[in-house]
């Protein structure tokens, strides 16, 4: 090897050096990302997004059908209790964006649709009420 073909083995190997160690900077000292929690949802009071777990393989290994997410920095992560972090997102303990079910065409949402009342089938009026005792309520 002559002198010109070392200089460029070594430029190249320092390269290699100073950008394996930016990465590992960014990612496991500094931690300059994002990680995307899913927690549990009530459809009942929030929209959640929804997912069928009728096949395990289908689903994480939490199992959540009806579940809301938010994105959570790694940096913050740390303090989570659980790999939800919604207690802490919820409290303000740690600064989360909760991501809205919806906003993405693709989306499948769970939405709370309370039942119908039955209807009442009408009441027949009838012209002679003479001999029937109307019942008082019943009260509890």
């Amino acid at each position: 090897m002559d002198r010109s073909d070392k200089l460029l083995l070594s430029f190249v190997l320092l390269l290699l050096v100073v950008t394996f160690a930016a990465t590992a900077w960014l990612f496991l000292y500094d931690k300059q990302y994002l990680f995307l929690v899913e927690a549990e949802c009530d459809p009942a009071t929030e929209t959640c997004f929804y997912r069928d777990c009728s096949n395990p393989d289908d689903c994480p290994p939490s199992g959540l059908e009806k579940y809301k997410m938010y994105t959570v920095s790694a940096q913050e992560f740390e303090m989570c209790s659980d790999n939800s972090c919604e207690r802490e997102c919820e409290a303000g303990i740690i600064s989360c964006e909760e991501i809205v079910c919806g906003e993405s065409e693709e989306d499948e949402c769970a939405v709370y649709e309370p039942e119908p009342a039955p209807e009442e089938a009408p009441v027949e009026e009838t012209e002679g009420t003479e001999g029937i005792q109307e019942e008082e309520p019943y009260v509890l």
